[in-house]
């Protein structure tokens, strides 16, 4: 039968390929292993749909509309 994957690295592929497609609609453009910790990776997007739509107020400068996908994967 399927087994249930617990290995980080098959998590975040998992998330990387098949989430990410049904989320947005195509694969995370890349998934890289981070540098200041052994348990850091990221997963990246250079156009990332949440963000096409929509102007940032000037008081609200800093913000960034898809800092929410960070807690989808959490």
């Amino acid at each position: 039968g399927n087994r249930r994957e617990t290995r980080l690295l098959g998590i975040l592929s998992f998330v990387h390929s098949t989430v990410w497609k049904v989320l947005f609609g195509k694969v995370a453009d890349s998934l890289e292993k981070g540098t200041e910790h052994e348990d850091e990776y990221m997963i990246s997007e250079k156009e990332l749909l949440v963000n096409r739509f929509i102007s940032i107020p000037k008081d609200m400068g800093t913000f960034h509309c898809g800092a929410f996908v960070a807690g989808i994967v959490k």
